[in-house]
């Protein structure tokens, strides 16, 4: 059971550094595309909307950012300064 959580765990990270690689390419909409796959797969976290956030705001998404910041909301998900800095 263990070995599952670890899997899961790098699974996420996983996911986070893509989405991060892709904010900083400026592909926000492949960003958003992961982060979709991410919640059917596993379940995303903080860290992995604070890229998307991130990648939607160099692709000058602002409202798709906002939509982002809502849905951690929606999520219970624990915002932080990165969020609303992002």
């Amino acid at each position: 059971r263990q070995m599952t959580t670890g899997a899961v765990q790098r699974d996420v990270i996983l996911y986070n550094c893509i989405i991060s690689a892709c904010e900083k390419q400026g592909k926000w909409q492949h960003a958003l595309l992961l982060l979709a796959k991410m919640e059917e797969d596993l379940r995303a976290d903080v860290i992995s909307y604070n890229a998307s956030i991130s990648a939607c705001e160099k692709g000058n998404q602002w409202h798709r950012a906002v939509d982002l910041l809502l849905q951690l909301r929606q999520k219970r998900l624990q915002e932080d300064m990165i969020s609303y800095s992002s």
